[in-house]
């Protein structure tokens, strides 16, 4: 029996809780790749290292996180449809975030900033990427990756699974 809590109205809206979901998955996402920046950042003095360690390690907790609780999939991951394609977005996203990671590093390298300074700075630029970057990748995980037939195996409908946009 699954323990339930009750929800605002907002989010008794089919597909908002699941955006709820992918939304909290995001902040313990984003909470492990902080840490994890930072500290590479201050033992290797390497942004470019760290966005990709950062990267890395953030993805991990968030592709189960919203595989097993955003979108309720159970059972083994399918390589070439889910892990695959959630890897090949994170790689899109790694990209994105090391380049404005470099480009803040050089600014901050002209400016003679302090590694203090420089480091929050890299880890801004790497917040702005990946959020400029999020809604889409809900909507590709949403649409395409996790996306279940409302009338697949179980024979019923999911409230949950119904598109958001």
């Amino acid at each position: 029996m699954e323990a339930t809590t009750p929800l605002p109205g907002l989010f008794r809206r089919p597909g908002l809780r699941k955006l709820f979901k992918y939304s909290m998955v995001s902040l313990v996402s984003i909470l492990v790749s902080q840490v994890v920046q930072l500290s590479t950042f201050f033992l290797t003095h390497n942004g470019v290292l760290s966005s990709i360690v950062a990267v890395a390690v953030g993805t991990v907790p968030s592709y189960e996180l919203n595989r097993r609780w955003t979108w309720r999939k159970n059972g083994p991951s399918h390589l070439w449809r889910e892990i695959v394609p959630f890897w090949v977005m994170s790689f899109i996203g790694l990209v994105f975030s090391t380049v404005c990671v470099y480009l803040a590093e050089q600014w901050a390298e002209d400016r003679d900033l302090t590694k203090a300074k420089t480091a929050f700075l890299l880890n801004l630029a790497s917040l702005l990427a990946f959020g400029l970057l999020w809604i889409g990748k809900f909507l590709i995980i949403n649409h395409l990756l996790f996306h279940r037939d409302h009338h697949g195996a179980s024979g019923g409908e999911d409230d949950d699974d119904i598109p958001v946009f």
